[in-house]
């Protein structure tokens, strides 16, 4: 008789052992970890790249306009001019107060008002632009460089802000475009302006007596106030900030001031907007340096070396070719 015995079949458990699975994890994270940090590499280098091309555009757009501006101007004051020299007081006490700020160019322009003045004298002013002729007026623009860190409108960076006071559109007579007393909105007189150069004002010279211009009581902040022209200029203070520096004095012995640079270093020290300033010739050249940068990163974002790519820069020169008229007694017009 013969006895068959059952063979015992060796089972093998489904899956991975603790080792497989530890080695494919190591694997996988070695292989994921590059492809990851390429990929947020990537990322933040586009973001930089973004940063850095509207930086571009924007300084190069508040250069042109800045460059508008200043081709009417029919006045440019220096470092001499705004902080006083010589008797002179300086204009920088009649401007207005700017928290973080210190005013970098400042300006008389001529400013054309179009269709503000009725052709018929009957009419009233309010009924313009419907046939009504254009005017100019003089005002007085002042940019400043404002670095008080931003808060939650602005960056962490500096930005630049423009304030403008303004003429009213005078009838032919000189009296103001008034109806019935009022102030005609866009036309009417800001609140301090005045820009009368006769007897009563200080100075033998026309320099002297833009020099001793005041205000005409207070302004009214509200009405004329300082508008941000461009936000992420470069606030960086260290010494290594590549910077131009003013054209040297043709004629070193003479008393006439040349090329005088604004604001005065000494006082107010920067390197993303500055000016050089030659008064008598009514030119100035102008500094900008942005800050993309700090578009990217809040903290850490000053000027350094090995990043000087996120830091674009504009430069102009402009001399102004507005003209006064005979009617502000301007010594020597």
């Amino acid at each position: 008789m013969t006895q068959y015995h059952g063979e015992k079949q060796a089972t093998k458990a489904a899956g991975f052992t603790l080792i497989e699975l530890l080695v494919a994890i190591i694997m996988a994270a070695l292989i994921i970890a590059p492809i990851l940090g390429l990929a947020v590499n990537l990322i933040q280098t586009d973001r930089r790249e973004q940063a850095k091309a509207a930086s571009e555009q924007e300084l190069q757009a508040a250069a042109d306009y800045i460059t508008r501006d200043l081709q009417q101007a029919v006045y440019i004051y220096d470092q001499e001019g705004l902080y006083g020299q010589g008797g002179i007081p300086g204009i920088k006490s009649q401007l207005p107060t700017v928290a973080g700020g210190e005013p970098v160019l400042v300006f008389w322009k001529r400013k054309l008002i179009q269709k503000s003045v009725p052709v018929d004298a009957t009419q009233a002013a309010s009924s313009c632009p419907n046939d009504c002729n254009d005017a100019f007026v003089y005002s007085l623009v002042a940019y400043y460089l404002i670095k008080d860190g931003g808060g939650n409108t602005w960056s962490n960076a500096a930005r630049i802000g423009r304030f403008e006071l303004q003429d009213g559109v005078r009838k032919a007579n000189g009296e103001y475009l008034n109806e019935d007393g009022k102030v005609v909105a866009k036309v009417g007189k800001d609140p301090g302006f005045q820009f009368v150069l006769d007897e009563d004002i200080a100075g033998e010279t026309f320099r002297e007596k833009v020099g001793n211009w005041k205000r005409d009581g207070n302004y009214n902040m509200s009405v004329t106030p300082v508008e941000v022209l461009v936000d992420y200029i470069d606030q960086s203070t260290n010494s290594d900030v590549p910077q131009e520096q003013c054209p040297a004095d043709l004629v070193p012995a003479d008393d006439e001031p040349e090329w005088k640079s604004v604001p005065n270093v000494t006082n107010y020290q920067n390197y993303g907007f500055y000016s050089c300033v030659y008064s008598s010739r009514n030119t100035a050249k102008v500094f900008l340096r942005g800050n993309a940068y700090a578009r990217t990163e809040n903290q850490d974002n000053e000027y350094k070396q090995q990043r000087a790519a996120f830091y674009p820069t504009a430069k102009i020169e402009v001399t102004g070719t507005g003209g006064l008229s005979r009617d502000l007694n301007v010594p020597g017009s």
